[in-house]
């Protein structure tokens, strides 16, 4: 019912994108109206966090789009757009890779 309390420090994930990377190492974003025809939350909830989470069986359909869109890509990266709480208010926070998923993995989870 109520959120969690954040304190001074805290890293704070508000959102994460989506990079199929193709095998001369180019990043594309995945847009999720474009590519996958689903609104951000959908795309949040229903696709970031499993593939960050590595719940890929949870996703089918969607990896399905993804290679279909993607054919070439050889790692799926999930990236986190973070915020760090400060006593002066939130900040902007340098993003990072925190979880990739190889075509091998995407390509079991599909069978």
């Amino acid at each position: 019912m109520y959120a969690t309390a954040h304190f001074d420090g805290e890293r704070i994930n508000i959102e994460h994108r989506i990079y199929a990377v193709t095998p001369n190492g180019d990043r594309q974003y995945i847009d999720p109206s474009k590519d996958l025809k689903i609104d951000f939350w959908r795309y949040e909830r229903r696709f970031a966090r499993p593939l960050r989470d590595r719940k890929l069986d949870r996703i089918r359909p969607i990896l399905g789009m993804v290679v279909e869109r993607y054919p070439t890509f050889t790692e799926l990266q999930v990236e986190d757009y973070p915020l760090i709480i400060t006593r002066q208010g939130p900040r902007k926070a340098q993003r990072q890779v925190i979880a990739a998923i190889s075509r091998a993995e995407v390509e079991e989870a599909l069978k």
